[in-house]
């Protein structure tokens, strides 16, 4: 198995989990790890990573987290120029995955962060 290439984060993206009041916990970021994978799996470039408190809009490709948004800093809770969605929870089968041409899953969990 081949070493993945370290997560970077942006400017933008590291500048708002510092002014945040919960930084990202070391599960947190293991869990957008793990929707990176589950992203790049679908084939996805352009990924929103949700989680419970957490929403990071990702290059999958280049595991690039664009922008970190603290869940109480999602006004509008809409997100575009994606190509994929996934929700990680941290309970593995719970864990769920979305993208073009798959079929969505439903997760009552992902309400709070994904209801519009």
């Amino acid at each position: 198995m081949a070493l993945e290439e370290a997560l970077r984060f942006s400017r933008h993206a590291r500048e708002r989990m510092e002014r945040s009041a919960r930084a990202p916990s070391a599960e947190d970021l293991g869990r957008l790890e793990e929707g990176i994978r589950r992203a790049a799996g679908k084939g996805a470039r352009e990924a929103v990573v949700l989680m419970p408190g957490w929403a990071f809009i990702v290059s999958v490709p280049d595991r690039t987290v664009i922008t970190a948004i603290e869940e109480g800093r999602m006004a509008e809770r809409v997100f575009t120029g994606i190509d994929a969605a996934v929700w990680v929870d941290g309970k593995g089968a719970g864990s769920r995955a979305s993208s073009e041409g798959a079929r969505p899953h439903k997760n009552e969990d992902a309400g709070r962060l994904m209801s519009v």
